[in-house]
């Protein structure tokens, strides 16, 4: 009877070993899972940030185009006065 309760027990004190283990691995899992996404995430904002700046850029350079053009036409028609 004593080696039965002893077993018993044993197999009790592994299975929680073993649940405490899994738990562990599951903790892990999903600590590397968030890290995962806050990667991705932050890859996301700083595409999104360079593509901001890109259009910026862009709509300044289409501004300076235009300003030039009135520069130009304001000097050809000075030109023909």
């Amino acid at each position: 009877m004593r080696d039965l309760l002893h077993g018993y027990w044993s197999g009790l004190r592994l299975s929680a070993t073993l649940q405490a283990d899994d738990a562990r691995q599951l903790k892990v899992k999903q600590q590397q899972m968030r890290a995962k996404k806050n990667a991705e995430e932050a890859e996301i904002r700083a595409l999104l940030e360079e593509l901001q700046n890109q259009k910026e850029e862009e709509l300044r350079a289409r501004m300076e185009r235009q300003r030039l053009k009135k520069v130009l036409h304001g000097a050809d028609q000075v030109r023909y006065l």
